[in-house]
């Protein structure tokens, strides 16, 4: 695309796309500090990862939260787990990378904050280090081999269908059709939000349940 007789503010505005900074007003920054030499596999959507980070406010500089030094915080990307800077953050990041996260309020906690303070209002910083990645426990592809019919909901029989197969595949105890239904209905009571009768890939996708 030839942009030579483009406006310079049309071609600085174009250009923070990619820097992070909006005309007039400090927006989502992502800042590479610290990049291996080597890098076998990107994080992306759906993978859980482990992560050291220390979080502080913009304005004053106060630390309002941090991992535990001896034990990396654990989430999936891309499902909502976590506040959307923290998420787009961590995408196509190096285990052993570290980076600087500028995250204003409509990507964080809001312009008032939460109701802890480890929710304050306002722009915060995080300074996050992966530690690991690998494909989340929810990852989209889970989903759509549970997806029989490929229509984007899961049926009770679908979900039932997948279990038994992965417990043939881990050579597990097969369960009784009492323990199938019990724990089938127990996912559908937490993730069917809407009590239709049916997981649908929004749901699925919406919260990450342990015994999942």
């Amino acid at each position: 695309m030839d942009m030579g007789n483009t406006p310079v503010w049309i071609l600085t505005c174009v250009l923070t796309l990619y820097v992070g900074v909006t005309c007039g007003s400090l927006q989502f920054k992502v800042e590479v500090l610290q990049k291996p030499d080597q890098c076998e596999r990107l994080s992306k959507y759906g993978d859980q990862v482990f992560v050291h980070f220390n979080g502080t406010k913009f304005d004053t500089g106060e630390l309002f939260d941090k991992s535990h030094p001896d034990k990396p915080f654990r989430f999936q990307l891309g499902i909502g787990e976590v506040i959307e800077g923290f998420e787009e953050g961590l995408i196509d990041m190096c285990p052993g990378e570290k980076r600087r996260l500028t995250v204003p309020p409509n990507m964080a906690y809001g312009v008032d904050g939460g109701s802890v303070p480890q929710m304050p209002g306002g722009t915060i910083i995080f300074e996050v280090e992966l530690v690991h990645a690998e494909q989340g426990p929810r990852h989209p592809d889970v989903f759509k081999e549970m997806d029989l019919d490929a229509d984007k909901h899961l049926s009770k029989f679908e979900f039932v269908h997948y279990l038994r197969m992965e417990v043939e595949k881990a050579k597990g105890h097969t369960m009784s059709s009492a323990e199938e239904m019990k724990l089938t209905n127990d996912i559908f009571e937490l993730e069917d939000f809407n009590k239709d009768g049916f997981i649908s890939i929004w749901e699925f996708s919406g919260n990450k349940h342990d015994e999942f």
